[in-house]
């Protein structure tokens, strides 16, 4: 074993064991959070602002397509001439319970595969 020190070891012991003007290290600091804060700031606020931008190009496509689709899912799947009969199975006769159905199935399945 050597008795010798690594000089770039001892540089580090000896540049750790200076003393600090603390009103000026704390100043720096202070400086340097307050620049990190507002560069957050600036960047948050051009990113929301892009997405705003965004969500109003988006807004009268999608606003269509929900249109379309709450149009779409409510309509029978199957005819029923019957009246009580109709009412009677109609949480059950549309697009939508019959695309729900089919979410819970499809669960059900990879449930019982991946058990």
């Amino acid at each position: 074993m050597t008795t010798e020190f690594d000089p770039r070891l001892q540089a580090l012991f000896d540049e750790a064991e200076q003393t600090f003007d603390g009103e000026r290290f704390l100043g720096n600091i202070m400086k340097s959070v307050d620049r990190q804060r507002y560069r957050a700031m600036l960047l948050w606020s051009a990113f929301g602002l892009v997405v705003l931008i965004g969500f109003a190009l988006v807004a009268s496509p999608v606003f269509a397509a929900v249109n379309f689709v709450s149009q779409f899912l409510p309509m029978s799947v199957v005819d029923i001439e019957t009246e009580w009969l109709q009412m009677l199975v109609s949480p059950v006769n549309s697009i939508a319970a019959a695309i729900a159905i089919g979410g819970l199935l499809i669960v059900k399945f990879f449930r019982w595969v991946l058990r």
